[in-house]
């Protein structure tokens, strides 16, 4: 009788620390062990965000800040409370909550401040990370930092 070969399951991609360090959309950094807070600290990578590289101003930061989290918001992440695994976006428990509300108004304000292009601009560089509007970016979050009294 004779043997037959077991098939080989095609090797899982690699999208871990590896490759996103490689690409760019990591950075390693040193932070407390959570296991132990007073030994020494660990290299771990977390994600490359761009506007905190960029050296903005304070009020420019925050705007990138606030763009970015209603970006996230309005794309369906979700609060979660301890580690709560019922937690859903905001579309499925009963509609759009405050804060859903309040990001739709943040997005809404910078296509309506900046026009088009420069939003498409700001929201490239701060949710995207993309470095090819960073200069435009720049303008924008100033002005939007003005709009927003931050």
């Amino acid at each position: 009788m004779p043997k037959t070969s077991r098939k080989r399951a095609d090797p899982a991609a690699d999208f871990g620390p590896r490759a996103r360090l490689d690409n760019g959309t990591a950075v390693m950094s040193y932070r407390a062990d959570p296991a132990a807070p007073h030994a020494p600290a660990i290299r771990a990578a977390r994600a490359f965000v761009r506007y905190e590289h960029m050296g903005l101003a304070p009020a420019e930061f925050d705007a990138a800040k606030r763009i970015s989290e209603a970006a996230e918001i309005c794309s369906g992440a979700k609060e979660r409370e301890g580690n709560s695994l019922r937690s859903a976006a905001f579309w499925d428990r009963g509609g759009p909550t405050v804060a859903a509300l309040e990001a739709a108004r943040h997005l809404r304000d910078l296509r309506e401040v900046l026009g088009w292009h420069a939003a498409y601009c700001v929201v490239r560089v701060v949710v995207d990370g993309h470095p090819a509007h960073e200069a435009e970016a720049r303008d924008g979050l100033k002005v939007m930092a003005r709009w927003w009294k931050l």
